[in-house]
């Protein structure tokens, strides 16, 4: 069986209760699990919460199910991987699990196309996860110290030409795929044997504050025109 869980916890720090937040006309996590039916990749989705407030505004949705994630693995410091492998033992209970998907409650952005690209990826590596990431060069970044002095994150690059530069890549927090024992097994998402699919800019965007949420609404309009 194919699934999607969304983990989504109440506990945001820069944009309270975020994964339940209005964007444009209704809360972000709606958004997210009607694309995902739109789909009709899965047989079934589950969201992994701590929260009732969260429970109460997905609840009235259609064939949605809910992990009730313990509070030990809803605070600040438990990483996604862990939070996947509890709801992955907790359905397995009832039912044979294959490809699983992890899919962010923020992931409106998230195509199907991108979806089927990583599937192929997992075809052809069985014991991977396959991730989306976004195609942006950090090289020439700068930081202020703890004297508030700007330095440059890499000096030797500070002469180099842009398109000399190395081709970096960032996690974009979308989703996650693999199947369920890579899931149990693996330790780390993102090792030397994980796979990615680059995700064009204009159509992913990571919100970490409210500035990067108005901008997202607007980048989200222009995509649906």
């Amino acid at each position: 069986m194919r699934i999607a869980i969304i983990p989504a916890r109440s506990g945001s720090k820069r944009i309270k209760l975020k994964n339940i937040k209005k964007f444009i006309d209704e809360p972000i996590i709606l958004k997210t699990i009607k694309n995902l039916k739109k789909m009709k990749m899965f047989n079934k989705i589950y969201i992994s919460t701590e929260s009732k407030k969260i429970t109460k505004v997905v609840n009235h949705i259609k064939d949605i199910n809910i992990i009730k994630r313990p509070n030990n693995l809803s605070d600040d410091f438990t990483g996604t991987r862990d939070v996947m492998v509890h709801a992955i033992k907790e359905i397995s209970k009832e039912f044979k699990l294959e490809e699983i998907c992890c899919v962010y409650p923020t992931s409106i952005f998230f195509k199907k196309k991108n979806l089927m690209e990583a599937k192929n990826l997992l075809k052809k590596n069985n014991y991977i996860f396959a991730a989306s990431v976004v195609n942006k060069s950090f090289l020439r970044s700068f930081y202020y110290d703890k004297r508030k002095k700007l330095n440059l994150f890499n000096k030797r690059n500070y002469n180099t030409r842009t398109q000399d530069l190395k081709t970096l890549y960032y996690d974009i927090g979308q989703f996650y795929l693999a199947y369920k024992e890579t899931w149990l097994k693996k330790k780390i998402i993102f090792d030397k044997n994980s796979k990615f699919i680059e995700i064009p800019k204009n159509t992913a965007y990571d919100i970490d504050d409210h500035s990067d949420w108005k901008f997202a609404e607007k980048i989200y309009k222009l995509n649906e025109k």
